[in-house]
């Protein structure tokens, strides 16, 4: 049997949804003596032919992963699996801190040290204001704004007060909301003994007269009373303004006149961030506001482009690493590409990636196994993998190819031991596992030795990052690429002073490009240390000068003389890294277990980050129990939401839908519940509404039945209802249901046949 032909029949697990012939419907009873435990008993009979859940949520909250496996899965593996997740994305966390961290640490200290300038109590000097470009990258500034924050705050006797244009839709609430921020703080502030009467008082103030800034000029003095301070000199009040570009120019203009006027007496900062340009900024402000201020620039450097986050995390691989499939990792750089502009969406697809493998993947574990001591690896395997795990691993794709490969070199007895025998599977596991980590991080120092030629080579034309290189290397196609083969002839045609660069490179790259280094050292020394003497000679003397730069404007038609002294030497050198490419760019697929390390489920990161919005409310409301979670499976009746059952009944219609027969459907579908009626609903509000005369006994009563009905706490409210009854209140939900469909866009009024309302067909439906 051809193995594609087969893999439909051992599939390990399927996706199944319900057809619109066979809707789940809660249970109706015969009459009215049915109780609750038969309603009960019925679910649980109907629930028998529901599909399986693959994963039973664990009781510890602590704990969000599930037990894989159908349940089967260990309780101590699952727990291995959440905090192997979060040691393996704190460790990628970091890394991404540090980056967007560092990217603008001077610019930070910049800020911290112009904030912590010297104020001079002068009414007539311009306010000190830093003017920060963050860039037009909106989706950035919420990050920079908090970086700027955490740096101030490490500073002593700075208090930092930061407006948004939503709060402040006049000078009054932006007085208001400044005042408030520092009183707030004061208030907040724990104090040693007794607190002053005059503290007292000023927290006293009247909240209407929050607006005033006479309040910080006896607050600014109550610091240096207090001791907190040697004198208003050491105090900064600094105002960053997040959004200058969207604040009312007039608002802006007069806080600038109001910051101005108290310029002597409050050691004010101002920080205003601008997304535009300087020009367009100073064109919005009256002149008189300019002449107000004394600004100074500030760039930011944004990281636009994530190519600096993929090298230390994609392109970067540790114990803790797993690899991002090609489709998945098309699907995010595409998206990069065209859709985003942004590092933080990368970083969120990235940390899904880690989130799904370890939540999912119940082989994510064998990750752990690094120790080369035999006993540890029993201790793991014993605890850890049960049968259960052995018969899945069976099921893989990479295990069918290995049996398949078996089969055809004529090894039917090691075939039949895999299939039989547990032992034999086991044995695999630590020499596949080790087997694939060696080849990703071959696979990795590869591509950086690609990325190290192509940029340190100056007759190279086509260069491409690494982030273009990773799908066809890990498809095993970049070897034989055009793309490889120019790079090797322009190697082969470089100086030995290019080559004796990338050698350098190699010395200060990772272990493996190290070890190649070290073999080229051991191999090539002593023509090597010529070669770098000849070099050098000819750097002193200045000998090559002119003619490496006329070669250079030729692009390499003509072969330099450093070339030419060594010319068996370089081709040696270059016919051993093309094999070590050959060797390192194979497809993943060829290695045995390689779903232990590989994440390349591309629908899931379709459907979370860029859903298309019709197969999104299609599912929303045919499988509601994927959104609701426990509050679904809590419900007492098991209905589905009243929107989710009348969307059934309107993919079952026609094109015309008669309401009275939609009704008389969806109230079929539901069934009147029996349920014993106790004292337990709300007696005080019930008495406050018939002390005010607005609602009667028997409507609260209703009212309450119709808010709780399917919770829990609707079980203790229910009374028997009569026939009447439970039409008006199914009628009320059918008509909540209807609304809201016609709020999609689903239905909508039909102008010929006033009974029916008319479908919007969907293409598809």
């Amino acid at each position: 049997m051809v193995l594609d032909e087969d893999l439909d029949a051992q599939k390990t697990c399927y996706f199944l949804s319900r057809s619109t012939d066979n809707q789940k419907r809660t249970y109706q009873p015969d009459n009215e003596t049915d109780s609750v435990e038969t309603l009960n008993k019925t679910k649980k009979e109907r629930d028998i032919f529901d599909v399986e859940p693959e994963g039973i949520p664990i009781q510890d909250s602590s704990i969000p992963f599930v037990q894989l496996l159908g349940g089967s899965e260990p309780l101590e593996t699952a727990k291995l699996r959440w905090d192997m997740y979060q040691e393996a994305w704190q460790t990628q966390q970091t890394k991404i801190n540090e980056l967007l961290y560092n990217t603008n640490l001077k610019v930070l200290d910049q800020i911290a040290d112009f904030v912590n300038e010297s104020w001079v109590a002068d009414s007539e000097i311009r306010i000190p204001s830093a003017i920060i470009f963050p860039g037009s990258n909106i989706s950035n500034h919420l990050r920079l704004f908090s970086q700027i924050n955490r740096r101030l705050e490490q500073e002593k006797h700075i208090y930092l007060i930061t407006l948004a244009s939503r709060d402040c839709s006049n000078l009054k609430a932006v007085l208001r909301n400044i005042v408030s921020a520092i009183l707030d703080d004061e208030r907040n502030h724990i104090f040693e003994g007794a607190v002053p009467s005059f503290i007292k008082r000023q927290l006293k103030h009247n909240r209407t007269f929050r607006y005033d800034f006479d309040i910080l000029v006896d607050w600014c003095i109550n610091q240096v009373k207090l001791g907190r301070v040697n004198s208003i000199t050491d105090l900064r009040i600094v105002i960053s303004v997040q959004d200058s570009d969207s604040f009312d120019i007039s608002i802006l203009s007069q806080l600038i006149e109001m910051v101005h006027s108290y310029l002597d007496q409050v050691p004010f900062k101002l920080i205003l961030s601008v997304a535009t340009s300087l020009e367009i900024f100073q064109e919005k402000l009256p002149k008189s506001c300019i002449r107000l201020i004394n600004g100074k620039r500030f760039d930011i450097e944004t990281m636009d482009n994530f190519q600096q986050i993929a090298d230390q995390t994609v392109f970067a691989f540790e114990a803790t690493t797993i690899l991002l499939g090609p489709k998945l990792f098309e699907n995010i750089i595409q998206r990069q590409k065209t859709s985003t502009e942004s590092v933080d969406p990368f970083i969120s697809s990235l940390k899904y990636s880690y989130m799904s493998h370890y939540y999912s993947n119940p082989f994510s574990i064998l990750t752990q196994i690094t120790s080369e001591d035999n006993e540890a690896y029993e201790a793991f395997l014993k605890m850890h993998i049960t049968q259960k795990h052995i018969a899945a691993l069976r099921m893989l794709p990479s295990f069918k190819n290995f049996i398949e490969e078996k089969v055809k070199s004529g090894d039917f007895n090691g075939v039949k031991n895999l299939l039989e025998l547990d032992e034999h599977v086991t044995s695999l596991i630590h020499v596949s596992v080790e087997d694939f980590r060696e080849y990703a991080q071959n696979l990795i120092s590869a591509l950086k030795l690609v990325d190290f030629i192509q940029n340190t080579l100056s007759n190279v034309v086509q260069k491409k990052p690494m982030v273009e290189l990773y799908l066809p290397a890990i498809l095993g196609k970049l070897a034989d690429s055009a793309l490889l083969k120019e790079l090797m002839v322009s190697f082969a045609n470089s100086t030995a002073k290019d080559l004796l660069q990338v050698l350098d490179l190699l010395k200060f790259g990772d272990k493996f490009n190290k070890q190649l280094h070290e073999a080229f050292l051991e191999e090539f020394g002593d023509r090597l240390d010529i070669m770098a003497a000849e070099v050098k000679k000819a750097e002193n003397a200045e000998i090559i000068a002119d003619d490496l730069s006329m070669a250079a404007r030729r692009h390499g038609t003509v072969q330099r003389e450093s070339s030419k002294v060594f010319p068996g030497l370089i081709k040696e050198i270059v016919g051993i890294v093309s094999q070590y490419f050959f060797g390192c760019f194979t497809p993943y697929m060829n290695r045995l277990f390689w779903e232990v390390f590989v994440y390349d489920f591309s629908h899931l990161h379709q459907n979370v980050f860029v859903p298309h919005q019709r197969p999104a409310i299609e599912n929303a409301l045919l499988e509601p129990s994927h959104y609701l979670g426990s509050s679904y499976l809590n419900n007492k009746f098991g209905s589905d939401p009243h929107i989710s059952i009348l969307y059934s009944l309107y993919r079952e219609s026609g094109v015309q839908i008669n309401i009275y027969d939609w009704f008389m459907a969806f109230k079929d579908s539901l069934g009147k519940p029996k349920i014993i009626k106790t004292q337990s609903h709300d007696s005080s509000g019930k008495e406050t509404l018939k002390a005010e005369g607005a609602i009667a006994d028997s409507e609260i009563e209703r009212m309450a039945k119709v808010t709780h009905y399917g919770t829990e706490e609707g079980l203790s409210i229910f009374e028997e209802y009569t026939e009447e009854e439970w039409s008006k209140i199914t009628l009320c939900w059918f008509y909540q249901g209807v609304a809201e469909l016609r709020l999609l866009g689903l239905i909508r009024d039909n102008r010929r046949k006033y009974e029916c309302v008319e479908k919007v067909i969907w293409k598809g439906l």
